[in-house]
């Protein structure tokens, strides 16, 4: 991706569109729009923000080089062994039952890591995050495979 505001918004979909990484980064849902358009450039600390709330890493947000995902270590502050384990179900489950049948079990197994991974970074890990992270992904496979067309 060539622009910071590609960037922004391939990011912005990992949580559910810049409505949410506006929330999420605590920017104006205008402000995120424009970072997105290229008519408005963010400063580094809303750079940061949107990098910690979309795992993505801030060198690639920024200018476009190294790795798109962040390469840290996630740590649970608040969430129990039992709770992780019930994330790893519903994760599992629900996302299965609303892919498209031809999905690739590589590029489910994929797309199941890079949510689990973001909702462990995630200060309010409850299950309606789950639903909402879940939900998300699997509208998007589905417009992907041309499933989602009315």
């Amino acid at each position: 991706m060539k622009t910071l505001g590609q960037r922004i918004k391939f990011a912005a979909d990992k949580i559910g569109g810049l409505d949410a990484l506006a929330n999420a980064a605590g920017v104006k849902r205008a402000t995120m729009y424009n970072y997105a358009k290229g008519s408005t450039e963010p400063k580094v600390s809303a750079l940061v923000e949107i990098a910690k709330h979309t795992g993505v890493s801030v060198e690639w947000l920024a200018i476009g080089d190294g790795d798109v995902l962040r390469k840290t270590e996630v740590v649970v502050k608040d969430a129990s062994l039992r709770d992780i384990r019930r994330y790893v179900w519903n994760i599992a489950e629900t996302y299965w039952e609303q892919l498209p049948r031809r999905t690739k079990p590589d590029a489910f197994a994929d797309k199941f890591l890079e949510m689990f991974d973001y909702l462990l970074t995630r200060e309010d890990l409850k299950d309606d995050a789950v639903s909402e992270v879940i939900q998300f992904d699997a509208e998007q496979q589905k417009r992907a495979s041309g499933q989602g067309e009315t």
